[in-house]
């Protein structure tokens, strides 16, 4: 949820006219898609709290450190979703009247996200997957346990259970996202009621 309540607006941002809040968001962006996630998990754990802005416990850390990192994926994903509606529906939205906040968030935004739901679908099982690197500031997810058990016994089953519990996981959320796009897809071709699938404006053309 972090990340995507924050990656939304600077996916926004990205393609603001002002040059500020554009060149903020491009370099949050570039920031973190340079980054990999180990060190910012780690500055977020140990650096943060050197400097007074520690957090309870090491979930915290963990949750504030892939929701940061992974902000800066679900921006891009959204910019490019906004860049896949016509120009024709921002500039009907602008006859109407509609107000810059009103264009994006009746028009262009409930457009966007359905452009969106493949790579977002995609970043979510890569948070997914990369939450494994959460044992690394001592969160106790699956790969820290897995390490604790085979610790112990030596043995490779830990890993194998680990690999088949994360497939668990990711398969049904990949067959998911899958399904819904091609149900909105389905809908698209059907609908010629002026409406959008599942809600939000499509003005007409």
């Amino acid at each position: 949820m972090l990340a995507l309540a924050l990656g939304t607006p600077l996916g926004v941002l990205r393609l603001s006219p002002a040059r500020l809040p554009r060149a903020v968001a491009e370099g949050y962006v570039a920031l973190f898609r340079g980054l990999p996630l180990l060190p910012v998990l780690a500055f977020v754990y140990f650096g943060l709290p050197k400097a007074g802005l520690g957090l309870e416990s090491a979930l915290a850390s963990a949750a504030l450190g892939l929701g940061v990192y992974t902000a800066a994926f679900v921006a891009e994903a959204v910019r490019s979703g906004l860049l896949a509606v016509p120009e024709g529906q921002r500039e009907a939205a602008r006859s109407l009247g509609l107000s810059g906040v009103q264009e994006l968030r009746l028009v262009l935004l409930p457009q966007a996200f359905r452009a969106t739901l493949p790579p977002l679908g995609t970043v979510a099982i890569a948070l997914v997957k990369n939450s494994a690197l959460a044992s690394a500031v001592a969160v106790p997810e699956l790969m820290y346990r897995v390490d604790a058990v085979g610790g112990r016994s030596f043995k490779t089953w830990p890993l194998l259970a680990a690999f088949g519990l994360y497939l668990l996981l990711t398969v049904p959320m990949a067959l998911g996202v899958n399904a819904l796009e091609r149900g909105w897809r389905k809908d698209a071709g059907r609908s010629g009621d002026g409406r959008w699938p599942g809600g939000g404006a499509h003005l007409g053309g």
